[in-house]
């Protein structure tokens, strides 16, 4: 009676994979799940021999669209794919803050403390006229910030606040190649922020909080693209591609309405800026009755429909639970009553956005 130990079982199953042909291993390819095909040359190193006209044939049978879009000529496309890419793999490497970990470092800071300072450092971006960016990097340095120190006193907290606008402002300006010394200098004084404060704090205050939230955020964080950033990619890809028209800035609008109104929710903390502006978008697409999630965007981003859902889950809470009164009369007013005027054709989706800000509800996406 002979034994068949593991060892030559192994051997027979190789013996097996090296004679199979490649028209049987196409079949095998395009069946199998996507998890299973990456994991395929881990397991067994014949089927990194496996001639690359096989690979590509599995592939086309396997994702039909994504073949059609890798064939397109235009290689200026495939350099934003990649330039995307390369975004959502820095954007995924961060160690963010989460939740949990804000919530074990600080003992009297509450997340509706935090609420609070958001809701009044959106104020103070739009009293200053500020790019919407400064406001994401601004929460995100404060998150890291509170994930990794106690802020013990409540009469701090707000000078926490203030240093991480105040650091995002610098880091901004640093990077910019259009901006004067002399006009970022006036930015950055912390007399400015004293005052806003309405002197709560001293200008030797805000430059100590602000050197001690510098040294806080690591380097990846500073460079890193904000929500917004992504968001605005986003629109450009649907709007450039004729998948959407321009003149519905309402769609846009109501998107990046949702995306700032996740900051001032500590639940939305830790999810990745590009999964949070591909939600907002996904979320502002259906409730105009548009595509979700359409194939451009799944191509360009990487992102699936069910990637999303639970950070639309969490914008859509977000949403139904905030009432922040000043953050609403913001964007009532200074987004509201423009897009009225300028896209009259779309005046009944704007009063709908308008509705929308304007208060706290469920959000109806058909």
């Amino acid at each position: 009676m002979s034994v068949v130990t593991r060892s030559k079982s192994a051997a027979a199953l190789r013996d097996i994979v090296h004679h199979l042909p490649d028209c049987l291993w196409l079949e095998i390819f395009s069946n199998l799940p996507e998890k299973e095909i990456g994991r395929l040359p881990a397991v067994c190193s014949h089927f990194r021999a496996i001639a690359p006209d096989v690979w590509r044939e599995a592939c086309a049978k396997r994702w039909p669209e994504w073949f059609a879009v890798s064939r397109a000529p235009s290689g200026a496309q495939w350099r934003r794919h990649y330039e995307m890419f390369q975004l959502r793999q820095r954007d995924l490497e961060l160690h963010l803050a989460t939740p949990p970990t804000i919530n074990k470092t600080q003992s009297v800071v509450t997340a509706v403390h935090r609420t609070i300072l958001t809701e009044w450092l959106a104020e103070v971006c739009h009293t200053w006229d500020l790019d919407s960016t400064l406001l994401f990097k601004a929460v995100g340095y404060l998150d890291h910030y509170l994930s990794k120190h106690n802020v013990a006193h409540l009469g701090r907290f707000q000078l926490y606040g203030l240093a991480s606008l105040r650091a995002a402002l610098g880091a901004a300006g640093s990077r910019s190649q259009t901006a004067q010394q002399d006009d970022l200098s006036k930015q950055l004084d912390p007399q400015r922020f004293a005052q806003i404060s309405d002197k709560t704090y001293s200008p030797d205050e805000v430059e100590q909080a602000t050197a001690e939230v510098q040294e806080a955020i690591p380097h990846e964080l500073q460079v890193a693209p904000c929500a917004k950033l992504f968001l605005r990619s986003f629109w450009y890809r649907l709007a450039a591609s004729k998948h959407i028209d321009n003149g519905r800035m309402h769609v846009y609008t109501l998107a990046s309405f949702l995306l700032q109104l996740s900051l001032l929710d500590l639940s939305c903390t830790g999810f990745p800026a590009c999964s949070l502006a591909a939600a907002a978008l996904s979320l502002a697409l259906a409730f105009f009755k548009e595509d979700a999630w359409p194939q451009l965007l799944q191509h360009y981003t990487a992102l699936m429909q069910e990637d999303l859902q639970p950070v639309k889950t969490a914008i859509c809470k977000a949403q139904a639970s905030q009432d922040v009164s000043a953050f609403r009369l913001i964007w009532h007013f200074s987004e509201g009553e423009p897009g009225n005027k300028t896209y009259a054709e779309y005046s009944t989706e704007w009063q709908q956005v308008i509705a929308l800000m304007s208060q706290r509800g469920e959000l109806i996406c058909s």
